[in-house]
């Protein structure tokens, strides 16, 4: 998966989960940004999961940096998407 490719599947789940669109860019942070909430974040990381098929840590996000739409394009990269 690409970059531009990851991007656009965090586009798509963010409008899914918070029910309208946001613009982000590999710089933002979505927490500190106030763009997602606990119970949002839930939500966004299921429908990305979902759309992407990559699965993410059970263990504490921000702390594993996916705060950062940076680290969440680089963990989807380096995922293979289901045939």
């Amino acid at each position: 998966m690409t970059s531009d490719e990851a991007l656009a599947l965090i586009h798509q789940a963010l409008a899914t989960a918070l029910e309208k669109d946001v613009a982000v860019t590999p710089q933002t942070d979505l927490f500190a940004d106030g763009i997602l909430d606990s119970l949002d974040t839930m939500i966004f990381f299921l429908n990305l999961e979902e759309l992407s098929g990559a699965k993410f840590p059970d263990k504490n996000l921000v702390e594993a940096g996916y705060n950062k739409v940076s680290r969440i394009i680089e963990h989807l990269a380096a995922q293979q998407s289901p045939s």
